[in-house]
């Protein structure tokens, strides 16, 4: 979409706006895209719920003080998510339980103004807000110097290298002078982590650029997620 189709009180700061999908998760024609009007531009919408086929005008429901807007059907499908939540931990702040749907949907990893965060997940939001952060996620950023992929005795860490966190939060941090890094007190859920490329490398762990990364109860601890990367060599004659 090219413009900005939401009305109010769905694109207001502290509005939860819920988008509409058919039973098979494809956003329906009819559901407001963002982003907002305000500078700078926030993505809306923020969740997605089932809402094909029902009428299209704009809702909104409050429980406990936390608003949703939406179809007339994602709307209160969203709000009895957002219910839940209140009802599993009634400290939980508006912004804490716009957080909890929003960092557990389908789309968490790439928002977007068609489908926000994505399709809401009860239960992942449930568990989300009933977990105190707890987790670690660590690694290093080292030079490969013989390109095996792993990372060898000896071979030294690279300095400030952006390590930087994403989905279920976002956050980035610098490498230390022996190339470690460390995010701390996340929440269960599942992260994507990607280091920076210095200059005259190519990467040689992970080949994909990134690890995805899941942080639960039983598995708080995530140790291990090293990046390597090397100088290419030449041979000329």
């Amino acid at each position: 979409a090219s413009r900005n189709t939401l009305i109010a009180p769905a694109d207001g700061d502290s509005v939860i706006a819920a988008g509409a999908v058919t039973s098979a998760g494809v956003r329906t024609s009819f559901s407001s895209v963002g982003p907002t009007t305000d500078n700078p531009p926030r993505i809306k919408p923020d969740v997605m719920a089932m809402g094909s086929g029902v009428k299209t005008a704009s809702a909104t429901d409050t429980v406990n003080y936390v608003s949703v807007s939406g179809t007339s059907f994602s709307c209160p499908l969203s709000a009895g998510v957002a219910a839940l939540l209140l009802c599993a931990n009634p400290s939980l702040t508006p912004m804490q339980v716009r957080d909890a749907m929003r960092q557990t949907a389908s789309n968490s990893c790439s928002p977007n103004n068609l489908m926000g965060w994505g399709i809401l997940n009860a239960l992942a939001a449930m568990k989300y807000s009933a977990v105190a952060p707890v987790g670690v996620i660590s690694g290093t950023v080292f030079e490969d110097m013989n390109g095996n992929s792993v990372k060898d005795a000896g071979e030294p860490g690279l300095q400030n290298i952006k390590v930087r966190l994403s989905c279920t939060a976002v956050e980035s941090t610098l490498t230390d002078a022996g190339g470690a890094y460390s995010f701390g007190t996340l929440r269960v859920g599942g992260y994507s982590v990607a280091a920076a490329l210095p200059a005259g490398y190519a990467r040689s762990v992970p080949l994909s650029g990134s690890f995805s990364v899941t942080v639960d109860s039983a598995n708080p601890g995530v140790p291990g997620k090293d990046f390597g990367n090397y100088h290419p060599g030449s041979i000329r004659g």
